[in-house]
């Protein structure tokens, strides 16, 4: 697994969005959103735990949690 840290103090504005399991060989990425050429948000991986499957107690799946700042110009 590859993490990238930043800071933004933008961040304090931002809402939860999500919720996602992710298994072996997937990946996941936060970053800019883009709509009909405009950045409207940009989703950013705030925690990332390991989760034990309950029927095998195997470490299966990442949990991520997303947070969206969204983007706005006056």
């Amino acid at each position: 697994m590859i993490l990238q840290c930043c800071t933004f103090d933008g961040l304090r504005f931002s809402q939860d969005v999500g919720v996602t399991n992710v298994g072996p060989g997937e990946a996941i990425t936060g970053g800019e959103v883009i709509r009909d050429g405009r950045q409207i948000s940009f989703d950013v991986i705030a925690n990332v735990r390991k989760v034990m499957d309950a029927n095998t107690h195997e470490y299966a799946h990442l949990l991520i949690f997303y947070h969206s700042f969204i983007h706005l110009k006056l």
